[in-house]
């Protein structure tokens, strides 16, 4: 998820901030259209900073209804070493933010050690992304700023215990996230933010949810639409959801982003679920990210023709969607077509390849390339009342966040 990179100064001004200002709904367009060159380019700034992700455990103290990653979980720490190697590789690939995740990389025993050395290896910002449970003891957290953590992402899903700890499974665990939240937003030197998880038991309550952090001194969110994986996919019927509709609930949430001084993202929503909210929409390259997590099972299909799993009653959850189905358009046809471009775009260059033409040495990375460029496209607000909208098929999403 991107993280900004502003002074210490801006950060402590956003926290003053006066609590739950809102612009309403009607004002959405015209305030967008204000926001100003520096806001833009702080979100732009904090898009491109170059992230090294390391899992620290594949153990995890709650037991979301929602997690995707379960599979992977095994109550295991990953070895000492192994981090070391990892921290090591991300600073040859040139990051400067090391991101330790999980599981919860609270639990892992060597955190501590852990923390010391990414600042050793010269990471200039170290993030941990958690439940935050841990961090209710102070003691363990001014250990963890002392080692050099600069940000926490909490991970919380409701306003209120029982929505929470419905969510996570295990009673308690709002109190103890929250308490720990608490203690983080107290530590001057410290950036919290706190990432949502948007599901089918809590996107009614979002607006709700964001006001509640916002009132206790968070200014950066991270919603996160749920992927139809691991659990997600075990408890679909309380988990999934179809975005459009729930579009007045979400625009509620989304218009909270139009606040100065609110920093809100988004991740994994498509972006025809975003309406005029252009700001929100993730650069094509984030998608990126979901691709090399499945690397493994998109090569096995590109090149072996093994079959995607998930493919089928899945696609329609899934970020990923408009990915996989060019994937396998372009396996069974050997070739993929170039959208057009838009009049609006002035009939700009862009598509310098008409089609892409599998060969004997398929490669993903070089597939997602044309594919982001060429065919990842969108249409945004003003579409509608275009001449042209019938037998248009909309613009690159990049070219639609920038517009």
């Amino acid at each position: 998820m991107p993280r900004l990179l502003l002074s210490r100064c801006l950060r402590r001004r956003i926290r003053t901030l006066p609590e739950h200002l809102r612009i309403p709904g009607d004002q959405t367009m015209r305030t967008l259209n204000k926001l100003t060159v520096q806001e833009w380019a702080v979100r732009e700034n904090a898009v491109n900073v170059k992230k090294h992700w390391v899992r620290l455990t594949r153990a995890c103290n709650n037991r979301c209804l929602f997690c995707h990653d379960k599979e992977a979980q095994n109550g295991t720490n990953i070895p000492f070493q192994q981090i070391h190697k990892e921290l090591i590789e991300g600073k040859k690939q040139n990051a400067t933010r090391a991101v330790l995740s999980g599981g919860d990389p609270t639990l892992h025993p060597k955190l501590m050690e852990i923390i010391a050395f990414a600042k050793k290896t010269r990471y200039s910002h170290i993030q941990l992304i958690t439940n935050g449970r841990m961090f209710a003891y102070n003691n363990f957290l001014d250990k963890a700023i002392s080692e050099g953590l600069d940000e926490i992402t909490f991970s919380v899903h409701g306003h209120t215990e029982k929505l929470h700890d419905r969510l996570t499974g295990i009673p308690g665990s709002f109190n103890q996230t929250l308490n720990g939240l608490k203690n983080a937003l107290a530590k001057n030197k410290l950036i919290v933010s706190v990432d949502i998880v948007v599901n089918k038991l809590n996107v009614k309550f979002l607006e709700q949810t964001l006001h509640h952090f916002i009132g206790l001194g968070v200014r950066e969110f991270d919603l996160l639409q749920v992927m139809p994986f691991g659990r997600a996919w075990d408890n679909r019927g309380d988990m999934l959801f179809n975005p459009a509709r729930y579009s007045a609930h979400l625009k509620k949430a989304f218009d909270l982003s139009l606040t100065p001084g609110l920093y809100i993202w988004t991740n994994r929503f498509r972006p025809e679920y975003l309406g005029g909210f252009r700001h929100l929409i993730q650069p094509s390259l984030k998608m990126l990210d979901e691709i090399k997590g499945r690397e493994a099972i998109f090569n096995a299909f590109l090149r072996k023709g093994q079959k995607i799993s998930c493919f089928g009653k899945k696609c329609r959850f899934c970020f990923l969607k408009s990915f996989c189905s060019d994937l396998h358009n372009y396996k069974q046809r050997g070739r993929l077509k170039s959208k057009k471009l838009p009049v609006c775009l002035g009939h700009r260059k862009e598509n310098k390849i008409e089609y892409l033409v599998k060969d004997r040495d398929p490669n993903l990375y070089r597939f997602f390339d044309f594919f982001r460029q060429n065919r990842y496209f969108t249409k945004i607000h003003t579409c509608a009342s275009c001449g042209s909208r019938n037998g248009c098929e909309g613009m690159p999403v990049d070219n639609a966040r920038a517009i």
